[in-house]
């Protein structure tokens, strides 16, 4: 090969791994900017009409906004979800990565998840205009069984609500409402349980739903906010 063509293709390779390492950064950038809550920062690096897909890029996908938006954006923040992004591919304006996720909720099922994989699109201005969600196979270990079999047979209805059609649903005040099914599951037969906006009262212990407080034998847990002494 001759030097000028060598030299070329070893200029362009620099170029593309320089502009690839750009990309990377701004999808690190803009996660952390989500994750602090840095709306600004956030508005710079989403274009106008930025959308969300989930599992697959069809139809109009959701408003991706600076803030918390989406579906998951409550769920997130009130199982204080974190994630490690690995295994990162660029492919022109298209940025890949293989997410593992931890949260509460995960914590609560002794949840082994999956890893998923996300994808951020990106316009000739590095503003992203469009990310998707998509699951990855692999087998995932967790009490969710043995929580559906109790929660078919105390709340039924509330079980349906959670999961219609058997999908989660994570929006609304499901969040709170899964938190406090899943603490009164946990407490055993032993107890009564009153439902997640009532109470489950226990022989030694009261758990008042998600907008109350937890009252144990020598504690008290006032809210996600407040303080556990």
């Amino acid at each position: 090969m001759p030097r000028k063509v060598l030299i070329a293709c070893c200029f362009s390779l620099l170029v593309a791994g320089c502009a690839n390492e750009r990309l990377i950064r701004r999808v690190k950038a803009y996660t952390e900017a989500h994750r602090h809550g840095d709306v600004a920062l956030e508005s710079e690096m989403l274009s106008p009409d930025a959308r969300t897909w989930y599992e697959s890029k069809s139809g109009e996908g959701e408003p991706l906004r600076p803030g918390r938006s989406g579906r998951y954006a409550h769920w997130d923040a009130f199982f204080h979800s974190r994630s490690v992004m690995s295994d990162w591919i660029v492919r022109g304006r298209d940025v890949t990565a293989t997410v593992h996720e931890t949260n509460d909720f995960y914590r609560l099922l002794d949840w082994k998840p999956n890893p998923y994989q996300m994808t951020w699109w990106f316009d000739d201005q590095n503003r992203i205009t469009g990310v998707m969600v998509r699951s990855l196979p692999g087998k995932e270990t967790s009490r969710m069984q043995e929580f559906r079999a109790w929660a078919a047979v105390h709340d039924p209805s509330e079980l349906e609500s959670l999961m219609p059609k058997g999908k989660l649903d994570p929006t609304g005040d499901r969040a709170e409402t899964w938190k406090a099914l899943l603490l009164a599951s946990s407490l055993g037969p032993e107890a009564g349980y009153l439902g997640p906006r009532a109470g489950y009262l226990g022989p030694r212990a009261s758990y008042l739903g998600p907008r109350a407080s937890y009252l144990g034998p020598r504690a008290s847990y006032l809210g996600p906010r407040a303080s556990y002494l």
